[in-house]
């Protein structure tokens, strides 16, 4: 995919990577249509579970690629841009070996280190595809629930 578009400012508060799970989780936020960095078509057939603790922010998640319909099975890292991958360390981290897709908001050049046959989706270009859509809709205390748990957030700081 080509030409990298930015968010256009449609929003009162700054887009946070929370943001962007909650697009990836709730299915009537999540555009239908989606595709690989590689074009190639992905449905989701289950975003996973949202993990509340270390490790992945998607735990299950279940995938279909192509005309096909291959399936993959395993779990969902969610980012601001491509490269905070490598930037968080996960790609010498064991628990992010079952990352089936990584997911962005920007686009950028696809890290090198995800894990074999993982596929890349920039959640980005579809979500400001759609005009009518802000962040600012997204009611983030309610995901995954009204209140999470206290203590670091996985990624917070890196």
């Amino acid at each position: 995919m080509t030409g990298c578009r930015v968010y256009d400012g449609r929003t009162r508060e700054p887009l946070t990577e929370r943001h962007v799970q909650a697009m990836w989780y709730d299915r009537s936020i999540r555009p239908e249509g989606l595709f690989t960095r590689g074009g190639t078509p992905v449905r989701v057939v289950d975003p996973g579970a949202w993990n509340l603790g270390p490790g992945p922010d998607f735990l299950g998640a279940v995938l279909e690629l192509g005309p096909e319909r291959r399936r993959l099975r395993g779990d969902v890292e969610v980012h601001l841009a491509p490269a905070d991958w490598c930037r968080h360390g996960h790609g010498t981290d064991p628990a992010y070996r079952r990352v089936i897709a990584h997911v962005t908001w920007g686009c950028g050049p696809e890290p090198a280190t995800l894990p074999p046959g993982a596929v890349s989706i920039w959640l980005g270009r579809f979500m400001t595809a759609n005009v009518a859509f802000s962040p600012d809709q997204i009611d983030l205390p309610a995901y995954p629930f009204a209140r999470l748990p206290s203590g670091k957030r996985p990624c917070e700081d890196r």
